[in-house]
């Protein structure tokens, strides 16, 4: 779940909670799922480009810790309106039920 966009001068700023769930491992039949629960904020700066930049915390749903990770995302859903993507040659952002 995430929030609506707030600007903040040319700043794009909102938030959001996740739940993840994954693994890595060398054989199939000693994998394990790892869960996730966190928050997250996101920011972008849509003058310059549509790289959403993103600062996760998530606790292990198993209670054994919490992990930080701070990336640069391009391949999620931002919530960009479609008069700001009408500045721009296609359409990036701007889902259909957004203002």
């Amino acid at each position: 779940l995430r929030t609506a966009p707030y600007a903040i001068s040319f700043l794009h700023v909102g938030a959001a909670t996740f739940y993840d769930v994954g693994t890595v491992y060398t054989d199939f039949d000693d994998a394990q799922l790892y869960q996730t629960v966190g928050l997250g904020l996101r920011a972008l700066m849509p003058q310059f480009n549509r790289v959403v930049y993103r600062f996760d915390v998530g606790v292990p749903v198993d209670g054994s810790g919490f992990v930080v990770r701070i990336g640069a995302e391009t391949g999620q859903a931002v919530p960009i309106t479609r008069s700001e993507d009408q500045l721009y040659e296609f359409s990036v952002g701007g889902l259909s039920n957004q203002p």
